[in-house]
């Protein structure tokens, strides 16, 4: 069976008969399909297990009523769609499928100062809107500093497990990783990051999945990682993703999180506990996103994840030590600013 054939056999269950299905977006989490049907435009979505086990039909499902909240709030996310039966997870030939609506647009400049502004204030109203769906943990999910359940998705019962491992091959830079692992812990321990309470996070909420056309915001893409934190902690995200300095990209640009900052904190504000947080969630994302996501790859024969942690460890990490009062004092400024305004 050919998988044009599997996938049209998908469709049917949602009452679709498909006039064109092509691959648009191969990745390691799932796959997409942009089909058109009934002179109309959906993607298709198929779940892959493998790489991430997080993956499960209770974590869609999670997602799935994530994106149908945000979709009632009124924000343009691809809300999933129901087959004829009423289901948005659809099992067929051992395969998780879901289908969605295809949302124009195109992602904005990523240095246009305005742009990021706007998408600061964005993600601002995102956590406000979606501090009604509950604290319920995604399953599967952890908070930022909780980093055995990325071990978890390749079989190691810790992250100092997998960190272990990984130093066999490459000694040195697993024993950097884990004084600034350390590092990291200690600062959010004495910061009160286990006090804050606990949200809805999108946390991949950057350039590539917010989408615009002539100037209207209508799309907001990828719940593959919306899970429960602290806000802040998402801030923090978006400025790992959304504002490192170029060329090199290794160094937070302190006038684009200010931009960005100052969007955010026009529509929300931070506690002094949240703003003294930012800088030491930088560091602790940087761990999740560049250094743990990356190990999990490493061990499933990824080697070129390796450079990565690398850069990390070599560039990133300290970058944003040598800009670190300059993280707090943009943060501060924007947050001051938003009060004077108001």
């Amino acid at each position: 069976m050919t998988r044009t054939t599997r996938l049209s056999e998908v469709l049917t269950h949602f009452g679709l008969e498909a006039q064109s299905i092509r691959l648009v977006q191969p990745g390691r989490v799932n796959r997409h399909w942009r089909v058109r049907a009934q002179d109309r435009e959906f993607v298709l979505r198929r779940y892959i297990a493998g790489h991430y086990h997080r993956r499960t039909p209770e974590a869609v499902r999670w997602e799935h009523e994530a994106l149908r909240h945000a979709s009632v709030k009124g924000w343009p996310v691809a809300a999933p769609i129901p087959d004829t039966r009423g289901r948005t997870l659809l099992s067929h030939r051992d395969a998780l499928y879901a289908l969605f609506p295809y949302l124009p647009g195109r992602p904005a400049p990523l240095q246009n100062v305005r742009y990021r502004a706007l998408k600061g204030a964005l993600l601002g109203r995102l956590h406000s809107d979606m501090a009604s769906i509950g604290r319920r943990q995604r399953p599967g999910f952890g908070l930022v500093w909780e980093l055995d359940v990325i071990a978890e998705t390749c079989e190691f019962e810790t992250f100092n497990a997998m960190l272990r491992t990984f130093g066999r091959e490459h000694p040195a830079l697993a024993s950097r990783l884990r004084a600034q692992r350390h590092k990291s812990l200690s600062e959010l321990s004495k910061l009160g990051y286990g006090d804050l309470p606990p949200g809805f996070v999108h946390w991949d909420f950057h350039h590539d999945n917010l989408l615009f056309s002539r100037r209207e915001f209508t799309g907001l893409l990828d719940f593959d990682s919306a899970h429960c934190d602290a806000r802040v902690a998402d801030l923090a995200a978006s400025l790992v993703l959304e504002c490192t300095e170029p060329p090199a990209y290794d160094a937070i640009d302190i006038n684009a999180a200010r931009s960005f900052t100052a969007g955010y904190v026009a529509e929300v504000s931070l506690s002094e506990a949240e703003l003294g947080l930012i800088a030491p969630l930088i560091r602790a994302c940087l761990i999740w996103f560049t250094v743990a996501v990356r190990m999990t790859q490493w061990a499933q024969g990824d080697e070129r994840a390796v450079r990565s942690i690398a850069r990390t460890v070599e560039r990133r990490l300290p970058a944003l030590d040598e800009r670190w009062g300059a993280i707090e004092t943009a943060a501060r400024d924007a947050h001051n600013a938003a009060i004077g305004a108001g």
